[in-house]
C-alpha cells in the first residue's frame, strides 16, 4: 500500500491511504469500542497520544517528536497488514465535537487560511452544525458556495450522518 505523508508538526502528520479502506464515518482516539484491528494495535504502543481516522487517511499526534518515526513506521506496517482485509467498520458517533473540530482544522481550515480565512464550530444540533466563517471568509460573497462545496461536503463526506452544515 503506498501512502502519502503530509508533516504537521515535530509530533503530528496525516498518512493519506492510496485505497479507500471500508470505515463508515470517523474513528476518534477515546473511541476505544468498536476500533479497527490497526488502531488497536497501535493504541497498544503507547506512543499515540491522539488520532483521527478516516477512510482516506489518519492523523495521528505522538506523544513526543521521538516518537512520531517510531509510531508512523508502525502504523504504516499495521495498515499494510490490514489492506487486504474489507469487512466495513462503522464508526461510532461518539466525540462528535472533536471529530468536526479535527476534520474543520486538518481538512477545511488550511483551504481557507491560503485566503486569509478561517472557521469554528458553533454548535451542534442532530444531524446538523453550525459553523462561523472568520477573517476574510466572514463576509464574502463565496460564503455560501463555499460552505456548501467545500466546508458541508467534507464534513458529510467524513461524518456521514451529519446532513447539513449551516452559517452562524
Amino acid at each position: 500500500m503506498i501512502i502519502e505523508h503530509k508533516s504537521l508538526s515535530p509530533s503530528s502528520c496525516i498518512l493519506y491511504f492510496s485505497n479507500p479502506f471500508s470505515f463508515h464515518g470517523t474513528f476518534y482516539s477515546s473511541d476505544k469500542e468498536n476500533l479497527p484491528l490497526p488502531l488497536k494495535n497501535i493504541i497498544e504502543t503507547s506512543l499515540v497520544k491522539d488520532f483521527l481516522l478516516t477512510s482516506d487517511f489518519i492523523y495521528i499526534l505522538a506523544n513526543s517528536p521521538q516518537d512520531l518515526e517510531p509510531l508512523k513506521a508502525i502504523t504504516l506496517a499495521e495498515f499494510d497488514d490490514f489492506d487486504n482485509i474489507r469487512t466495513p467498520h462503522i464508526a461510532p458517533l461518539s466525540n462528535l465535537n472533536n471529530k468536526i473540530n479535527l476534520i474543520l482544522s486538518l481538512i477545511i481550515a488550511p483551504h481557507l487560511q491560503r485566503d486569509g480565512g478561517n472557521i469554528e464550530l458553533t454548535s451542534i444540533n442532530d444531524n446538523t452544525i453550525t459553523v462561523r466563517f472568520l477573517g476574510k471568509c466572514h463576509g464574502c460573497p463565496y460564503a455560501m458556495r463555499t460552505l456548501k462545496e467545500h466546508v458541508e461536503k467534507n464534513i458529510t463526506r467524513y461524518l456521514p450522518h451529519i446532513k447539513e452544515v449551516k452559517l452562524a
